[in-house]
């Protein structure tokens, strides 16, 4: 033994000598695919991270932003602003003066445990008089640390130098609050404490308060950032992910070709088969994992040297590139070659039991042992959704693809386990490749149904209850502080702006309602018969859209006949007026009112009944700007940042991504491709079905067997490719992900019913065939063998 073991060495380095160019090529090949891919997924990972960093950060790591509407609900949270659960945040603009130069920066006023932004050097602001500066004012007006400097007639002395991680060039100052100044004039509060369980439940039911959870504002920050980019190199990741694991499956086909004859040679000198394929192959997969390796080590080392130059190229601060981001890049990969080396393995065993079928050596053992895979395959599709359930969102692409191949392989296997093993066996050798093709087709499907959902969503999110949403964004719940901070920020944007504003007494909303209304109410009839629709009266309180003014809105004008409405003056009970006064408007209609989600009445300021009524202009405002599209996509995001983080309504449409017209049409799209494409590999597939089970439904049919008994067999082979459409189409809505964008929320967003076309088209048509073909024997098809064969005998 001693004495093999050289010589199994030389031949080892002899094959390697022989093969290295073609082993070079494999590796290098291996190697540079994820370089890339682990570079890619790292890159695009961190960028979503720094924008969560960044969100967070902007809000001092509080969970909930709040913001008031009414003078009521002001006075209600600045009372109880001395605790530490509900801190006071305000966000201004100032004009500064450092180094004899004048800049406006933004003004963060908040107490010590608000920490805003990321410290770069020096120490946090700890006292009414000091202050934090962006890293942006530190660089461009030469402001160090010691020195005193002017915003807005306040003397600061700067302590620190901090940073939005996913903004290096906003210009911003953070300082401390005097509580004795600037506490009565506080519009927004942070708190770790979701209101909704808390004695300012009332003010929210009232819409005085809103609050939103820093999460979802997380989310929407995802959704403003440069996403263009990043799905595309999401989806060039995930290419790259299977052309590595191609690449791998591709070099043990290559090598099992070049070693036959080596192994061959070992065999005959006494090796076993798996002892031969181990002494060769082994250094062929260290080799391969190897440059696996290689290429991954290297992704991480140029990230984490590159960090910040990347980072800075797109305008994000990477100091250090953290094992987070690089290990779920990993890991994706690691499960995206895994399965594709799990399915040439069950490739091989396909090929290996046609090579059984064409010996005349198949047993029973063999319907078994496709059962237990396919059922490994479920399993291990229900613990990988567990553990994506759990967190390990690297999971989610291998998650989708082993439940739809097991389901679909099941569905393959399962209808025969009824029949008699010799009738079972000869069925299910007919129609062995379903085993492949149908996986296939539940693959298609679930990925067609994830793309159709997630473009009728994206759609739905951008028009939730409104038509012709593709040229405007409405941000709702400002203040007057908040409106001039925006357009110190972006003068551009905010210059076509249309700025409403609502009418507030104090404790009291006011809204327009059918004449109806009051007289269903009085007679005590249920609430859900009273419920009539109501809309929301307000100001244009801007030079812009001054033409808006006693203006209604088209749903408001068509809710009835006459112009007789009510004014209802709700207090306590949001659902029950305390009063009601009866008004006769003008039907003067402007779309925009209905479009934008704006107010549905437009008065002027001066309105007689409203002054009667002892209603001033309040706290809150609505924001309207038309075609918000044409502006930059750097512009827009940065403003739609902006407004997210001082509002918790942003409606949003953008007609370069979800345009009612190109969103209808790449979701048709979708629908006909997937249908067309299922309709002829699964007819492809009966092709090859009808040329292996011609002999045996011949030999049925000849032998006196029962119509409905090759009629059941036919509908046998036929199943496969129903069952995978219909349970590959169920896993891909199941594996949807919530969409979040526009005015809605992902729980108001339905992904319709669009995704169940293509399995209900494709199942129709292969049961209409089947049907038609069984019933209706003269017109002779291949499902009736016996008269072809009757005439293949006569002629």
């Amino acid at each position: 033994m001693k004495a093999r073991k050289p010589i199994i060495l030389k031949l080892i380095l002899g094959f390697i000598t022989s093969e290295k160019q073609l082993l070079s090529v494999f590796c290098g090949s291996i190697m540079l695919l994820t370089f890339v891919s682990i570079f890619l997924n790292c890159t695009v990972t961190t960028f979503r991270n720094t924008i969560i960093e960044d969100t967070r950060l902007f809000f001092g790591s509080y969970s909930y932003h709040v913001g008031v509407t009414s003078t009521t609900a002001q006075n209600k949270l600045l009372s109880d602003s001395g605790s530490s659960a509900l801190q006071p945040v305000f966000y201004e603009t100032c004009n500064f003066e450092g180094k004899n130069e004048f800049r406006s920066a933004d003004l963060i006023i908040a107490n010590s445990d608000f920490k805003f932004g990321r410290m770069v050097k020096g120490e946090r602001a700890k006292r009414v008089g000091e202050a934090e500066i962006s890293q942006a004012i530190h660089l461009k007006s030469k402001v160090n640390i010691g020195e005193t400097i002017k915003c807005s007639n306040k003397l600061l002395k700067v302590v620190g130098v901090t940073i939005l991680p996913a903004r290096l060039n906003q210009s911003y100052i953070s300082t401390k609050l005097d509580n004795n100044k600037e506490s009565t004039m506080a519009t927004h509060w942070v708190t770790n404490t979701d209101l909704a369980t808390t004695k300012y439940e009332p003010l929210l039911e009232r819409g005085e308060i809103r609050q939103s959870s820093v999460a979802y504002i997380i989310d929407y920050a995802l959704q403003a950032g440069n996403q263009h980019i990043a799905s595309l190199a999401l989806i060039v990741t995930y290419l790259l992910f299977g052309a590595v694991g191609v690449t791998l499956i591709i070099g043990v086909i290559v090598f099992r070709g070049t070693t036959r004859p080596i192994r061959e040679a070992l065999i005959a000198a006494g090796f076993s088969n798996q002892r031969a394929n181990l002494t060769i192959f082994g250094p062929i997969t260290c080799f391969f994992l190897t440059s696996f390796l290689i290429g991954g080590a290297v992704a991480a080392e140029v990230l984490t040297s590159q960090a910040e130059r990347i980072g800075a190229a797109l305008g994000q601060d990477w100091k250090t590139l953290s094992s987070t981001s690089v290990l779920p890049g990993i890991f994706h990969l690691l499960a995206v070659v895994l399965f594709f080396i799990v399915a040439y393995y069950f490739w091989t065993k396909i090929k290996f039991y046609f090579h059984k079928i064409r010996h005349a050596s198949f047993r029973n053992t063999q319907y078994r042992n496709s059962l237990i895979w396919s059922c490994i395959f479920g399993l291990s599709g229900i613990v990988s959704c567990l553990l994506l359930h759990l967190g390990f969102s690297m999971l989610y692409l291998s998650t989708i693809l082993l439940i739809s191949t097991g389901l679909a392989q099941l569905g393959s296997i399962l209808p025969l386990y009824g029949i008699q093993p010799p009738l079972r066996t000869g069925i299910f050798i007919s129609n062995i490749h379903s085993l492949i093709i149908a996986p296939i087709i539940a693959v298609i499907c679930a990925f067609g149904a994830i793309a159709t959902t997630s473009i009728t969503m994206q759609y739905s999110a951008h028009t939730f209850e409104k038509p012709n949403s593709d040229t405007y964004l409405t941000v709702g719940y400002l203040t007057q502080s908040d409106i001039e901070l925006l357009q110190s920020r972006f003068p551009k944007i905010m210059k076509n702006s249309i700025v409403f504003a609502f009418p507030e007494r104090s404790g009291t909303i006011l809204r327009i309602t059918e004449e109806s209304y009051f007289p269903c109410m009085k007679n005590q009839l249920p609430r859900n018969k009273c419920n009539q629709w109501m809309t929301i009266v307000g100001y244009v309180v801007s030079k812009n859209g001054m033409d808006l003014a006693d203006k209604m809105s088209p749903e408001l004008a068509k809710v009835q006949a006459s112009s007789k409405y009510n004014l209802a003056l709700f207090s306590k009970d949001p659902t029950v007026p305390e009063q009601i006064i009866p008004i006769t408007l003008s039907k003067h209609v402007d779309n925009r009112l209905d479009y934008a989600e704006l107010p549905g009445l437009v008065i002027k300021t001066d309105n007689q009944i409203l002054q009667n009524l002892g209603f001033t202009i309040g706290l809150e405002r609505r924001l309207y700007i038309p075609d918000f599209s044409k502006y930059p996509d750097i512009e827009q995001q940065d403003f739609r940042r902006v407004a997210s983080s001082i509002s918790s309504e942003v409606a949003l449409s953008e007609p370069s991504e979800t345009s009612s017209t190109s969103a209808a049409s790449i979701k048709w799209l979708l629908i006909c491709g997937q249908s067309i494409f299922c309709l002829i590999i699964g007819a492809l597939a009966l092709s090859v079905t009808k040329r292996n089970s011609e002999s045996l439904f011949s030999t049925l049919a000849n032998s006196g067997c029962h119509p409905k008994t090759l009629a059941q067999s036919r509908f046998l082979q036929l199943s496969p490719y129903i069952i995978s459409t219909l349970t590959g189409s169920c896993v891909g809505i199941f594996f949807t992900k919530p969409v979040v964008g526009g005015r809605a929320i992902p729980q108001n967003i339905s992904p319709g019913w669009s995704w169940i076309i293509p399995p209900l088209l494709t199942s129709a048509v292969f049961i209409a065939g089947f049907i038609h073909k069984t019933l209706r024997p003269n017109h002779g098809s291949w499902w009736h063998p016996t008269r072809q064969s009757t005439s293949r005998s006569q002629d």
